[in-house]
């Protein structure tokens, strides 16, 4: 889709999908990284490497300078905010497995994941059904436990009926997630520093970080 054209996008291969966010600032985290490496290296002053940048544009800065010199300070200047859909719980969880991750993933304490699609490494038909097999205790104990709960902790005098069915309906989340699959679905928001991202990266090379686990 024409929305999607302007920001850089990969699919997976399990149907999901990562989206790095083009912000459409004219000073983009590459063009910002690039004025405080040449603030650091001239005393030309601000207006001076605004010059600069506008001359000669910042699209091959961070290749040369980062990854081809090897500047790595540099990539402390400059950040990016990264989306990443329909990939496992246990996927997100190698993302998250960073003491730099900085970022939000789906809630399952807030969000209904019955609809959610479960992703099956065995690409079988017994495996299929042991997946459905959760997804309907899934579903079938949610009144149960919403019941229990209700009578558990009552609604107080005076308190707000929608607020405390949202909270009852949080609660149940809350529990039953821990049925969920770890092929369930999910979607991650992750932002950090240009060097942080590629620390993580060279990790995921061998298989223990986000890059070997992704999809």
């Amino acid at each position: 889709m024409e929305i999607f054209a302007k920001h850089p996008t990969k699919k997976l291969s399990s149907g999901g999908f990562v989206l790095a966010l083009n912000t459409e600032a004219r000073i983009d985290g590459q063009a910002e990284a690039m004025l405080q490496a040449l603030h650091s290296r001239s005393t030309g002053g601000i207006k001076n490497h605004l010059k600069v940048l506008e001359e000669k544009g910042a699209e091959n800065f961070m290749e040369k300078f980062y990854v081809g010199y090897g500047h790595k300070s540099i990539g402390d200047c400059g950040s990016v905010t990264v989306f990443v859909e329909g990939i496992s719980m246990l996927a997100a969880k190698a993302i998250q497995d960073w003491r730099l991750y900085s970022g939000q993933e789906a809630s399952t304490r807030y969000v209904d994941f019955s609809k959610q699609k479960f992703l099956d490494p065995t690409k079988s038909e017994k495996g299929g059904k042991i997946l459905e097999g959760w997804r309907k205790f899934y579903l079938d104990a949610q009144d149960p436990v919403r019941e229990h709960l209700k009578k558990q902790f009552p609604r107080k005098e005076g308190e707000n009926e929608g607020i405390y069915e949202k909270a009852i309906m949080a609660r149940t989340f809350d529990i039953l997630r821990s049925f969920l699959p770890a092929g369930a679905t999910t979607n991650v928001a992750w932002r950090m520093n240009f060097r942080q991202f590629a620390d993580e990266l060279d990790r995921g090379k061998n298989g223990s970080g986000a890059q070997g686990n992704v999809s």
